[in-house]
């Protein structure tokens, strides 16, 4: 008896750690994902991987998509590219349906930026923050 006590107690323990950490995994992968699209420079990835608040129309998309193309990818061009990234911290809201997430992006100049990012949970899907 003690020893499936004891057997329950540990299960108990690992379902309770295992609940914890899978709850902060999701806005963690979804913000790994962002990382890795803007590496491959993949911007209609990176785009639909942004919530908006209102309806965003296919050519607004497109929009977004080249302003990624035009701006944010010559930016990181000019640092000679991503080399690496990190996820850090993530501070999860009480209501379970947004987090804030720290990640690190190594550059191939040496440079590096410790960053924060909202991401929210949108019919049970986590997606980043547009603000808009």
């Amino acid at each position: 008896m003690k020893k499936l006590i004891s057997l329950l107690t540990v299960a108990l323990v690992a379902f309770a750690f295992s609940a914890c950490s899978s709850s902060e995994d999701a806005p963690k992968k979804v913000v790994e994902t962002y990382l890795s699209a803007s590496q491959k420079k993949d911007s209609k990835k990176v785009v639909e991987l942004f919530h908006f608040s209102k309806e965003v129309s296919a050519e607004d998309k497109e929009s977004y998509e080249q302003l990624l193309d035009e701006k944010i990818t010559k930016d990181i061009e000019k640092k000679q590219g991503i080399a690496s990234y990190e996820v850090g911290e993530v501070t999860m809201a009480e209501d379970g349906n947004s987090a804030l997430v720290e990640y690190t992006v190594r550059y191939g100049d040496g440079t590096e930026e410790t960053e924060k990012i909202d991401v929210v949970k949108v019919d049970g899907k986590w997606l980043l923050d547009s603000g808009k």
